[in-house]
């Protein structure tokens, strides 16, 4: 069905009404939330801060994932006393919807193995329980190593400097519920 305007001025008008409209709300568009961001030797600290309710929700993050094998490590939960849960992003994809054993080392202590959920680049550990433990282990330790197998079995490895966890780990569960 075509529709012919007799009146280009009333199309004009209309496309520039939607222009006009479009502009300002891209202009005036952002998360309904503010970040402040601090740092710490290896972390980065995230304050998330909601504008409806002024809760402050920290999120921790270790890495910049500028380097060849360098990931970037992230704690944070969603919700008010939620337990916190980690995230490795990684490089490389590994699979879309899975889970892998992770081998991985806490500086020179002996490698230890831990089943995460992969999704992308993403390796998840999200049971509280599993998470709790790996937040316990990288107390105190400056760097983490890991190795994983990508969908085609190619070994993918990681390294993240996680020096200063115990320090900043504070912050998190001020927000999340307590280990």
């Amino acid at each position: 069905m075509k529709v012919k305007f007799k009146n280009y001025s009333l199309l004009t008008y209309v496309v520039l009404t939607f222009c006009a409209c479009s502009l300002i709300v891209l202009h005036h568009s952002k998360v309904l939330a503010d970040e402040n961001v601090e740092h710490y030797k290896s972390w980065s600290i995230h304050t998330v801060i909601d504008d409806f309710t002024d809760e402050q929700r920290p999120i921790l993050v270790a890495g910049d994932g500028k380097n060849q094998n360098e990931a970037i490590l992230i704690i944070k939960c969603d919700k008010r006393n939620d337990y916190p849960y980690v995230v490795i992003l990684l490089k490389n994809y590994i699979s879309s919807h899975d889970t892998r054993e992770i081998t991985y080392r806490l500086d020179k202590k002996k490698p230890k193995t831990i089943s995460m959920s992969v999704q992308g680049k993403k390796l998840m550990i999200l049971h509280d329980y599993w998470a709790r433990f790996f937040l316990m282990e990288i107390r105190g330790a400056t760097s983490l190593i890991g190795r994983t197998h990508d969908y085609e079995n190619n070994t993918v490895d990681f390294k993240i400097s996680v020096d200063g966890y115990n320090t900043v780990e504070e912050r998190l569960y001020t927000y999340c519920k307590p280990r």
